[in-house]
């Protein structure tokens, strides 16, 4: 039962959950009325998008496809006034290796580098805010995994010419647990430090992660 894990967080100061489904909008949102809510799945049910937008108040979405920004675009009413695309801050989800992870994610989501670009430009051009983000996979063992990650996206991004609102730099944090020994935390915030000191990204740009296991493992 997830809610004495969700309130602890909570307490602890935990005001921004990333979200999967509906469900778990409906949840977050009924629970924590001032919680910011980011649908990171790049790939919705159909009106899924409309609904956390105009019910529950959620303004940032992921997605890999240009269906996917599309039915965005159109469940949040985005395509016809860019007012309220405005509000919108869309993540392309970036395909990465996943080298080290227990349990690799990169071929069931992301686009191409060349497809992010590209991607980016549509967001930018819609008058939504672009982001990207990526996932290095599940329980992931090398920092370097992330600074791997962040050269693709430094790709992406010269490729798109934009200036990026938000980098996600997604979950994959390792815990201690089926006897895997993995490094310390510490090793990977480094490694995410000095990837995306490299992007040269605008001041303004904000930084995210998905700790995840990280938060609630032992």
């Amino acid at each position: 039962h997830a809610d004495p894990v969700l309130d602890h967080l909570y307490g602890a100061g935990i005001k921004h959950f990333d979200v999967a489904s509906l469900a778990e909008v409906r949840l977050i949102r009924e629970r924590f009325a001032d919680a910011k809510l980011s649908f990171m799945a790049p790939v919705r049910i159909r009106g899924a998008a409309g609904e956390a937008f105009r019910t529950f108040a959620v303004r940032n979405f992921a997605l890999d496809s240009e269906d996917e920004l599309a039915a965005i675009l159109s469940e949040t009413g985005a395509n016809h006034d860019r007012s309220i695309a405005a509000q919108l801050t869309l993540y392309v989800r970036l395909n990465v290796p996943a080298d080290g992870a227990l349990l690799e994610l990169s071929s069931k989501f992301g686009a191409s580098i060349t497809q992010a670009a590209d991607l980016l430009r549509l967001i930018t051009d819609s008058g939504a805010r672009p982001g990207l983000t990526f996932h290095v996979g599940s329980q992931c063992l090398h920092p370097r995994s992330y600074q791997t990650a962040l050269k693709r996206c430094g790709d992406a991004i010269k490729q798109s010419g934009v200036m990026l609102a938000a980098l996600d730099v997604g979950g994959g944090f390792p815990g201690y647990y089926l006897n895997v020994t993995v490094p310390p935390l510490e090793e990977y915030f480094a490694a995410i430090k000095d990837g995306v000191a490299a992007l040269k990204l605008p001041k303004d740009c904000a930084i995210y992660c998905e700790p995840g296991r990280a938060l609630a493992a032992d």
